[in-house]
């Protein structure tokens, strides 16, 4: 059930934002909305009374599910002029590594 809340936790902080750093910079926009401040959460302490639940294997494929969500998500957002078929090789190679199994 941690996995799940944490899974959740991920999801909901999940905000696309390649877009404004793949987009070309106008001069003298002095839009307040563009100012945007973004704040991560790096840490939370969770309490559980059932002992170290972080290696179940119920709580990895909650989180593994989390994180593929994100990564799809940004290749998805992502614009098509920039999302090229050696960009998307280079995103699959980042996520597999050097895992042997894929």
């Amino acid at each position: 059930m941690m996995g799940v809340f944490e899974a959740q936790v991920i999801l909901e902080n999940y905000e696309f934002n390649l877009k404004n750093l793949q987009a070309p910079k106008k001069e003298g926009v002095t839009d307040p909305r563009q100012h945007k401040i973004l704040r991560r959460v790096e840490k939370i302490n969770v309490s559980h009374e059932g002992g170290d639940f972080s290696q179940s294997d119920e709580y990895k494929l909650a989180i593994a599910g989390a994180r593929g969500t994100v990564i799809a998500r940004d290749l998805c957002n992502t614009r098509g002029s920039v999302a090229v078929p050696e960009y998307m090789e280079q995103a699959v190679r980042k996520v597999v590594g050097d895992n042997p199994l894929v």
